[in-house]
C-alpha cells in the first residue's frame, strides 16, 4: 500500500502552484494585477451577485501565475497567459455549461534535485480538469465543458462527486456567491469537494470558502461592483474523523496521510457586467505522508538487531494567482 501512496506523489506534484518562497533560479515581479481604481458607495439593504455569462461570446481573463514547492520536492514555476471561458448554453434549469481554456503565453519552471537543475520553458494550453469524468475526456469534444449554476458554482453530481484540484482549479471555483441576495458585511459559504490531483485511497474532503462583501463600490465606468473577500481551509487525515472511518486498523498502524488547503482572496464581481473583473488569491496545499519502516540498527552472525521507525515526507505548496478580465475590444495580452 505504501508503494501505491509514494507512487502517486509525482502525479500530485503536477497538480500545484506556487508562490515563490524559496528560490532555486524562478523568480518573478509582482503576481497580482493591480485593482481596478473605484469609489466607495453607500448601499442600503442586500445585492444579487449573479453570473452573466454571455452565450456563445468569449469572457476573456489575463492572468498570472506563481508556484513553488518546498520539502520533499522543490521546484518554482511562474506563467502568464489568457483564460477563455465561453458559456456554450444552458445545462437543465440552473447552470451554465462553460467551455475553458487556459492559454499560457510565457512559462518557466525550475525543479531542483539532488543532482542539479532542470529548467522548463515550454507553454502549454491547459483545459482544466475540474471532475473525475473530465478526466477522461477529449479537449477537442465539444462535451468538454463544466456545467455552473448562475452563482459560479461547479456543480456535483451522482457522476462526477469530487473535483480534481489541480494546477488553479481553486481559482476557477473562487469566489462562489451566495445563493440569495446579501448585503454589505454579510458572510456565506460555499463547499469545494476536493481529491488532490490524483484519487488514491479515499481521499477526497471538502474545502470550505467563507464570503463577505467588504464594501459595494462604483467603477471608473459608472458600474457598481461588490468587493468580495474570502478565505479557504480544509483538511484531510486518515487519521481523524470522520476519514479515519475510511481506512483499516491495519492500514493506520502502519501509514498517516495529512492533507491541508488554506488560503485567501479578494475580488471585484460587476454587478452590472455580471462577471468578475479582477481577483488575487493565495493558498498553501501540505502534503504529509508518514509510513513505519525497518530500520537495521547492527548485524552479526547471528542475527539482525532493527527497530520501527515513523518516517515522514512533507511537501509544501504555495500557490499564488490573479486574474484581470480583458474587455472585448481589447488585444488579448501577448505576455502577462
Amino acid at each position: 500500500m505504501r508503494l501505491i501512496l509514494l507512487a502517486n506523489r509525482r502525479l500530485w506534484i503536477v497538480f500545484v502552484a506556487m508562490i515563490g518562497v524559496v528560490a532555486v533560479g524562478c523568480t518573478a515581479g509582482s503576481v497580482s494585477f493591480t485593482e481596478p481604481m473605484s469609489e466607495t458607495l453607500q448601499v442600503q439593504g442586500p445585492v444579487a451577485l449573479v453570473f452573466k455569462y454571455p452565450e456563445n461570446v468569449p469572457v476573456r481573463y489575463a492572468f498570472r501565475f506563481s508556484m513553488s514547492t518546498t520539502g520533499a520536492e522543490r521546484s518554482n514555476e511562474v506563467s502568464r497567459g489568457v483564460i477563455h471561458i465561453i458559456n456554450e448554453g444552458a445545462f437543465g434549469d440552473e447552470f451554465n455549461r462553460l467551455r475553458i481554456r487556459r492559454q499560457e503565453t510565457e512559462r518557466k519552471r525550475v525543479e531542483k534535485t539532488r543532482v542539479g537543475e532542470t529548467i522548463d520553458s515550454s507553454i502549454r494550453d491547459i483545459y482544466p480538469q475540474l471532475s473525475p469524468n473530465i478526466i477522461r475526456q477529449d479537449p477537442a469534444d465539444p462535451r468538454f465543458t463544466f456545467p455552473v449554476d448562475f452563482y459560479g458554482r461547479f456543480a456535483v453530481r451522482n457522476e462526477t462527486p469530487f473535483h480534481f484540484l489541480f494546477y488553479d482549479s481553486l481559482a476557477h471555483f473562487l469566489p462562489a456567491m451566495s445563493r440569495k441576495d446579501a448585503a454589505v458585511g454579510e458572510e456565506w459559504s460555499a463547499y469545494v469537494p476536493v481529491i488532490l490531483g490524483f484519487k488514491y485511497m479515499s481521499n477526497e474532503f471538502a474545502i470550505k470558502a467563507s464570503h463577505k462583501i467588504e464594501q459595494v463600490v462604483q467603477l471608473s465606468n459608472g458600474h457598481k461592483a461588490a468587493r468580495i473577500v474570502f478565505t479557504m481551509a480544509g483538511r484531510f487525515d486518515t487519521g481523524e474523523d470522520p476519514y479515519a472511518t475510511r481506512f483499516t486498523d491495519a492500514f493506520r498502524s502502519g501509514q498517516h496521510v495529512v492533507n491541508t488547503v488554506q488560503g485567501s482572496g479578494a475580488a471585484l464581481f460587476d454587478m452590472d457586467l455580471g462577471l468578475v473583473i479582477w481577483k488575487s488569491l493565495s493558498f498553501r496545499v501540505t502534503e504529509e505522508r508518514s509510513y513505519e519502516k525497518v530500520t537495521k540498527l547492527s548485524e552479526n552472525t547471528d542475527k539482525k538487531v532493527t527497530q520501527n521507525v515513523w518516517q515522514t515526507d512533507k511537501s509544501v505548496y504555495d500557490v499564488k494567482e490573479s486574474w484581470r478580465y480583458v474587455a472585448p475590444d481589447e488585444a488579448v495580452p501577448v505576455s502577462g
